[in-house]
């Protein structure tokens, strides 16, 4: 082998020894470096994220002279959020251990919070800051919630189709059985509370006005002729309920005073809720684009708003002086 050759491969291990000693490592028996890096042990994080951050509902209400939206985000567990609307900021956050996303919360005239999470109602209280497990409700899933005058809520679930009271100054439950009781699977997927009765919307077509005293139930929607879920249902102005079928996407609107459908249908809507009025119009999103009903003529109009999302959630309307109680309700996709 050359003087040449034999240079080169001496420079080459040179080099390569030089480029070992670089390697971290620690020194261990005589004075030998071990080439492999020492590691801390595992340390256990929160669970990840296992879908994309969703929020389904919120309720906006005041706590400590601030307007607020109370929201929960979907996650293992489903957290609970208070968010300052004023200041733009996130105030505090819950973990509703064994839920994963909340369909629906509301606020109560004595200021609590419901919310139905899992196979439980939650209430967050203004005063102390904390969320309590209220109520276990022996169903798989809670779709629905409204609450009265007197601070009761009121429960919508699946697969029994079933609406529960959580009466406010007791803590009992009262159960008013199915609402249809025809199949073994049945939702109540809607609900809103009016002067002694809920109006509960069901998966198969009917919405069912519950006495809350007696328990009696009556189908008021035979005379539309629909089919599939009643999927939104909602109370504007104390007086005109608005009801929504996912499946031909109509909206009517039934006058609770006289007790009889309005001859006005809403077509093509996409929003999941309506808000009580502002300046006599109540606001919804069709044909990718924010629509109005003007409530002293039900003339239908639209505004030069376009909205391309699939759904909107809801919004706010006027001063939201509600016959159940004196609350604001948002429901938004995103914050």
């Amino acid at each position: 082998m050359g003087f040449r050759k034999k240079s080169k491969m001496i420079l080459h291990l040179l080099l390569a020894v030089f480029l070992l000693s670089l390697l971290p490592g620690k020194t261990s028996g005589a004075g030998k470096k071990d080439p492999f890096p020492e590691y801390a042990g595992p340390v256990e994080l929160l669970q990840p994220l296992n879908s994309v951050p969703t929020i389904y509902d919120g309720a906006a209400g005041k706590e400590d002279g601030h307007d607020v939206l109370y929201t929960t985000s979907k996650g293992v567990p489903a957290m609970f959020h208070v968010i300052d609307l004023d200041d733009y900021k996130l105030l505090r956050s819950f973990p509703l251990e064994g839920a994963a996303d909340s369909w629906q919360h509301e606020v109560a005239p004595d200021g609590t919070v419901y919310i139905a999470a899992g196979k439980t109602l939650w209430g967050y209280s203004p005063e102390t800051k904390k969320v309590t497990p209220l109520a276990a409700i022996p169903e798989s899933s809670l779709w629905a919630l409204a609450v009265d005058e007197e601070s009761n809520a009121y429960i919508g679930t699946y697969p029994n189709g079933k609406v529960f009271q959580y009466q406010a100054k007791t803590g009992k439950l009262r159960d008013y059985g199915k609402m249809i009781g025809e199949i073994g699977q049945e939702y109540v997927r809607s609900m809103d509370y009016h002067q002694g009765y809920i109006y509960a919307g069901t998966a198969h077509k009917k919405i069912i006005k519950l006495n809350v005293e007696t328990g009696e139930k009556t189908d008021i929607a035979e005379p539309l002729n629909e089919q599939g879920f009643v999927y939104d249902l909602d109370i504007a102005d104390g007086r005109y309920l608005f009801a929504r079928y996912s499946e031909s996407k109509n909206m009517y609107i039934y006058d609770l005073q006289e007790e009889k459908w309005l001859d006005v249908k809403l077509e093509n809507v996409s929003g999941l809720h309506v808000a009580d009025s502002l300046d006599n119009k109540v606001y919804f999103v069709a044909d990718g684009k924010l629509k109005y009903i003007d409530l002293l003529t039900f003339q239908i109009g639209e505004t030069a708003i376009p909205y391309t999302s699939v759904f909107a959630r809801g919004g706010l309307g006027g001063d939201r002086k509600r016959s159940a109680a004196p609350r604001e309700k948002s429901r938004d996709h995103q914050l």
